[in-house]
């Protein structure tokens, strides 16, 4: 039978607080997810107003619209394909840990009994270890995914708005 020792304890604490920073991560990317869709629907509705400038405008005017277009659509593409990868991480089990929750799945029952029960300190820390690892890498890896998603937004906004101003003023 295990024994969770004060450094098993806050190995797994240390893992707790990772699982929490892959959740803020994917809390982060929602709203600029929500974002993303609004300014495309609002883009959509004022499609009707940048074919008639490109139709009728002048040669700067059309540009302009050209422009804005392209840096927006190619921003907000960017980003959001990093967003997407934020709520879609690449799980890989086949480790045979026991802390992780796919690994544990494709485990039969009685195996993840049998090898539950038979666990030493050391193997409990070692795998506490290799998830924590993993799983700060993870965590790393969604929180800059995020942040680029943003600072990218925020060239697809300053576009958007430029677009939307040569539509409607």
């Amino acid at each position: 039978m295990i024994e969770v020792t004060d450094r098993t304890s806050d190995y797994l604490r240390t893992l707790d607080r990772m699982i929490r920073l892959t959740s803020l991560a994917d809390s982060k990317a929602a709203p600029l997810l929500a974002a993303q869709a609004t300014l495309a629907a609002v883009t959509a509705t004022q499609l009707h107003k940048m074919v008639d400038l490109v139709r009728d405008g002048a040669v700067g005017e059309i540009i302009a619209v050209a422009l804005f277009g392209l840096v927006y659509v190619a921003c907000t593409a960017i980003s959001t394909m990093l967003t997407l990868q934020v709520f879609l991480p690449k799980n890989a089990p086949g480790q045979g840990s026991l802390l992780f929750f796919a690994d544990i799945a494709s485990m039969p029952l009685e195996e993840f009994v049998e090898r539950s029960m038979a666990l030493r300190d050391e193997e409990m820390e070692r795998d506490a270890l290799e998830q924590t690892h993993i799983v700060a890498r993870l965590a790393s890896a969604k929180l800059q995914q995020v942040r680029w998603a943003l600072f990218i937004m925020i060239g697809a906004l300053a576009a958007w708005l430029g677009l939307m101003a040569m539509v409607n003023y």
